[in-house]
């Protein structure tokens, strides 16, 4: 009879607690990170669909996958709920409300993010036998947006990362990357900003 109130108890838990993730990996069709048709200028962009979301008091966690040949790759991202435009009306930047600190956070998921730099690593033409950095990764942001993100609302969204741009940072390992989601088709994109930013990138991503 305990053993069944325990269960009883545990499902009432799964209800109230889980009723705010959504998940429906197993239906969705991964495809590869890298298109070619979509490639400009030698640009190495890439291209998750996301499989997962979790929506928390402050912000929005997604895990977000493709493939890299046969095998899956993935990364967490988290990104604040209510974060300011950075474009005004005018078309013109806001630098003062645009910048925004601990906004978008990245981190791994495990193996497939393991992948993930290793798929990057051979696509940016550096090589490397390191795994994904266990560090939760917080790049400064800048809002390419005309109006505010929300988690309610449905769009495509834009933003500019900045990585290693810290005081006590080393000039040669800053690089940018743009990130662009789209909670309504459920895709997040890494673009390149700079040829020159790869090594960076791949440093920033990697375990020292």
């Amino acid at each position: 009879m305990k053993q069944l109130e325990k269960i009883i108890i545990l499902s009432i838990f799964s209800l109230f607690f889980g009723c705010n993730k959504s998940s429906n990996s197993e239906s969705i069709i991964l495809e590869q990170i890298t298109r070619t048709e979509e490639q400009e200028e030698g640009f190495k962009d890439v291209f998750f669909k996301i499989v997962s979301e979790e929506r928390r008091k402050e912000s929005l966690v997604y895990v977000a996958k493709g493939l890299s040949g046969s095998k899956v790759v993935g990364l967490k991202f988290e990104i604040k709920s209510d974060l300011p435009r950075g474009i005004d009306s005018h078309g013109n930047l806001d630098a003062k409300n645009g910048f925004i600190y601990n906004a978008i956070k990245i981190s791994s998921i495990g193996k497939e993010s393991d992948e993930f730099l290793k798929s990057i690593s051979r696509l940016y033409k550096f090589p490397t036998g390191k795994k994904f950095t266990s560090m939760t990764l917080s790049p400064t942001a800048f809002s390419l947006n005309k109006t505010v993100f929300k988690a309610e609302n449905l769009g495509y969204y834009k933003f500019k990362l900045f990585f290693r741009d810290g005081e006590n940072d080393k000039e040669e390992d800053y690089c940018e990357l743009y990130f662009n989601v789209n909670t309504k088709e459920k895709t997040i994109e890494l673009l390149e900003k700079d040829h020159d930013y790869r090594e960076s990138v791949l440093k920033a991503f990697s375990d020292l």
